[in-house]
């Protein structure tokens, strides 16, 4: 939002609040529902037994630092191949257009990695973390996260950086 304010595209950026946009993934048959909440999350179709109890045992982890793995490998270990193929596969292409096999998970989770670093339970970790950012801002107003995307396409948004770099940018220029 900083980003878009700084450029003065506010006016083209067309915003989709999480919230008020349902999600879906395709378990190979038909869509289901992102879950929207812990209940929601343990009692979804797209976890059997197996994965839930992996995930209900993830607050009683130690910490330990984070190896330098693919975002796959980080979260079968911790949770099994179900989660990967289900909702790692599918948020790691949505967000990063890229495969969960060959994404650093420290580069593309260091907020995840600090959790399991810190409190060795990510679950824990996120509570406390929000529980932090919510004593921070104490009452204050905050904005929904939200997705977006501009009138004339994500092009807008690189021709605006482009043309805040003017002789800065340089086109067609070999790198060796």
């Amino acid at each position: 939002r900083s980003l878009v304010a700084d450029l003065g595209l506010e006016e083209s950026f067309l915003e989709a609040p999480l919230r008020s946009n349902p999600r879906f993934i395709y378990d190979g048959k038909q869509l289901q529902p992102f879950p929207s909440g812990p209940g929601a999350f343990l009692s979804t179709p797209l976890l059997g037994w197996g994965s839930r109890l992996r995930i209900l045992s993830d607050p009683f982890r130690r910490a330990k630092s984070c190896p330098e793995v693919s975002a796959a490998a980080f979260f079968r270990d911790r949770f099994g191949d179900e989660v990967v193929r289900n909702f790692v596969g599918p948020f790691v292409s949505g967000i990063y257009a890229g495969d969960p096999e060959r994404l650093s998970f420290q580069a593309a989770f260091p907020l995840i990695a600090r959790f399991g670093e810190e409190k060795g339970s990510l679950l824990r970790g996120a509570l406390a973390h929000f529980r932090r950012i919510k004593k921070e801002r104490g009452d204050a107003p905050r904005k929904p996260a939200a997705l977006g995307s501009f009138q004339r396409g994500l092009g807008q948004l690189t021709e605006a950086l482009a043309k805040g770099m003017w002789n800065r940018l340089h086109l067609g220029a070999g790198v060796t």
